[in-house]
């Protein structure tokens, strides 16, 4: 063991655990503060049909076909699914016959999603040291810290882990030093795969990776290896794919291929669209990255374009895959119809923090030793106190310094954000009455004690005595909110969270 620790590097550890440990701690503060999002009421369900199915080795049930084909667009999940339902069924009470009861269903449902996005801040510090110690930190520090990644890092849903299990086995893949990191990395393949189609980019990365190195043949030999037992794996977890995985597989992404291209209904620049255009995560994006970053990548771009007018270009092996992953995940991304939310391209963000990283680093090399600290802290310090001002609901994270939240008018945001402030305000008095809930009324049961009769019909506004909505879903779905006032109701109440109008309240006149 001691060997092990010495050729590892002791000091690399004791800083990776305090990264997880400080990860934690932020993860998991207050974290049933913020509203459930209607997608993880789903995967709290499906976590657990997925887990029985397993208990019972009921292969039919994945054998089959399912939730895959008949929803439009449905991420397989499985291993997060399994995750979420696991603890449900073992912690949380009365979901199961052998639950232990310690966890309330929130807190349960969103326990992987912590302990996974926790544990990803100290295993990419210490894959990264191995290139510099100084970038890794700064890197480990910034992805500590980062709105977007603290808040999916508290939701039980797929896409943070989408990002980690493919940036962990493009990343492993190409800082392999033995056998057993090729294993590790296919592991991690097998496990994107089945979570989403977009994993079928992570071997489309490391084969430019290996087309573009010096050893091809020897490569292309691991690359295949190393193919094949990702897909033996996915294979044993997914018996849907039996007995033709890789013919079963493309099947199962071009069909999620056609329905991408049926669009939600979205809000961009003021408009109403199923398909906003194809510059539209480039225009939002940037939105939801703190300041820290944009200028690191900004530094990083003009310290690229020194490096290539003076022909003294060295690129990284991230460097390369993070190029080829980033631009053909936004190419498939921008050009499909379905676009809804920051968190849709979330898994390029590991790669940008990355150059983020590395563009602070020019900087920090280039000051005096008492000045570092002050420029590592002027990287850190706008995701510190965006973490302060939007705490506990981080995926509202607009910077301050290109952002347009006050108006609302440039992209969809606080779906499902208005429900938990609305009931909670109006405490008891859901009791004997009945509410018209007109955006995710499905989360509201989670946030009273009290069964909650409601209507997401409008038609139905006589036979309400409060109605809740959230401005944007209002705009979404052209709700006229003045018939409300011309049918007896008056505003009572308008929630406002960190300059967003999340939801307003009516209730009939008496």
């Amino acid at each position: 063991m001691k060997k092990v620790l010495d050729k590892i590097g002791r000091k690399e550890i004791v800083i990776a655990i305090g990264l997880v440990l400080l990860a934690l701690g932020i993860r998991i503060y207050n974290l049933e503060g913020h509203s459930l999002f209607v997608d993880e009421i789903l995967w709290m369900t499906r976590g657990k049909q997925i887990v029985f199915a397993y208990k019972q080795l009921n292969m039919d049930f994945f054998r089959n076909g399912g939730w895959w084909f008949l929803e439009k667009a449905a991420s397989l999940g499985i291993p997060m699914g399994f995750l979420v339902g696991l603890v449900e069924v073992l912690f949380v009470p009365n979901q199961s016959s052998f639950s232990l009861g310690w966890l309330p269903d929130i807190t349960g449902a969103r326990l992987p999603a912590v302990v996974i996005g926790s544990l990803f801040v100290g295993v990419t510090y210490w894959l990264v040291q191995k290139e510099n110690k100084l970038l890794a930190l700064t890197v480990g520090l910034m992805l500590l810290v980062d709105p977007l990644s603290v808040h999916l890092s508290r939701w039980a849903h797929q896409d943070m882990f989408l990002a980690v299990t493919s940036f962990l086995s493009v990343v492993l893949f190409i800082k392999a030093e033995n056998k057993w990191w090729f294993a590790i990395s296919g592991l991690f393949l097998a496990l994107a795969a089945l979570t989403k189609p977009q994993a079928v980019l992570i071997p489309i990365t490391t084969l430019v990776f290996v087309l573009t190195g010096k050893n091809r043949v020897g490569g292309l030999k691991k690359w295949f290896g190393w193919a094949v037992f990702g897909v033996v794996l996915t294979s044993l977890l997914f018996p849907y794919l039996w007995p033709n995985p890789v013919a079963n597989y493309l099947k199962y992404v071009f069909h999620i291929g056609r329905e991408v291209n049926v669009g939600h209904l979205n809000i961009f620049a003021g408009e109403v669209t199923p398909n906003p255009p194809p510059y539209y995560y480039l225009v939002t994006g940037p939105l939801h990255m703190p300041e820290g970053m944009l200028v690191g990548l900004i530094l990083a771009i003009i310290g690229a374009g020194y490096w290539i007018r003076k022909g003294r270009v060295n690129i990284s092996g991230i460097d390369l895959a993070g190029m080829v992953y980033v631009t053909t995940y936004l190419l498939i991304m921008s050009f499909s119809e379905k676009k809804l939310g920051v968190r849709y391209i979330y898994p390029i963000w590991p790669y940008l923090i990355y150059w983020a990283a590395k563009g602070w680093l020019m900087v920090i090399r280039r000051v005096k030793a008492s000045w570092k600290g002050v420029v590592l802290g002027a990287a850190l310090l706008p995701s510190i106190w965006g973490l302060v001002v939007y705490s506990p609901n981080y995926y509202l994270y607009h910077n301050s310094l290109i952002s347009s939240q006050k108006d609302q008018w440039l992209e969809l945001v606080g779906v499902c954000d208005g429900v938990k402030p609305a009931i909670e305000y109006l405490g008891e008095r859901v009791k004997d009455s009945k509410l018209m809930l007109l955006s995710c009324g499905v989360t509201a049961q989670y946030y009273s004690g009290y069964t909650i009769d409601y209507t997401d019909k409008v038609a139905d506004i006589d036979e309400v005595d409060y109605i809740v909505t959230e401005p944007q879903q209002s705009t979404r779905y052209q709700i006229d909110e003045g018939i409300f006032l011309e049918n007896g109701f008056r505003l009572e109440r308008e929630i406002e969270f960190a300059g967003f109008k999340l939801a307003r309240i009516y209730s009939r006149n008496q």
